[in-house]
């Protein structure tokens, strides 16, 4: 499952800085301002503009949150109890909570893992940089980071993983994108 901003996505919002639905009123007003609209295919031309638009923001709404990743500023409650796993079963990540998915120079970076008991190791991983969680009980791990400062060349939008994994080394994976501003 992957949750958050594709990156083509981020980039198209950042482009304009301002928000999908402000862009097509504005592609509406300067269709009008030329002449376009005055046609009856130039009114059909604009709504068809702003109605792609305002379902591409509506897409958004529905990544950003999955089945088992929430990003909220404090862990959410209740907050579940580990699924008992036999040792050679395959693990499960039950819920991933992260205060946020847009990292900035001095801020923080603190999350919460849910898996099942037989998971050993969880790791955030991204292409800058890896956390291995520590292990506060069976099933439970959580971790917790201070931004110090990013170069300026990192500053994009990157898949992250949340790895669990077992003994033996089979592999559970949520994925999420993380933007380092």
């Amino acid at each position: 499952m992957t949750v958050g901003i594709h990156p083509a996505e981020h980039d198209q919002a950042a482009r304009g800085r301002q928000p999908i639905e402000r862009r097509a009123l504005w592609w509406a007003i300067a269709l009008h301002i030329g002449g376009v609209v005055a046609r009856p295919s130039g009114i059909l031309l604009a709504l068809a503009i702003a109605a792609a638009s305002l379902t591409a923001c509506a897409s958004n709404v529905s990544k950003t949150l999955g089945a088992t990743v929430t990003v909220a500023p404090a862990r959410p409650q209740p907050w579940p109890s580990p699924i008992v796993a036999a040792p050679d079963a395959t693990p499960t990540i039950q819920r991933v909570w992260v205060t946020t998915l847009h990292l900035t120079a001095g801020g923080g970076f603190e999350g919460a893992v849910v898996t099942s008991t037989n998971v050993a190791s969880v790791e955030i991983r991204t292409a800058v940089f890896s956390i291995n969680a520590p292990r506060s009980a069976y099933g439970r791990f959580a971790f917790k980071l201070h931004i110090l400062e990013f170069p300026p060349l990192l500053k994009h939008t990157y898949p992250m993983q949340i790895i669990a994994r077992n003994a033996a080394g089979v592999e559970a994976i949520e994925n999420a994108y993380l933007v380092l501003e």
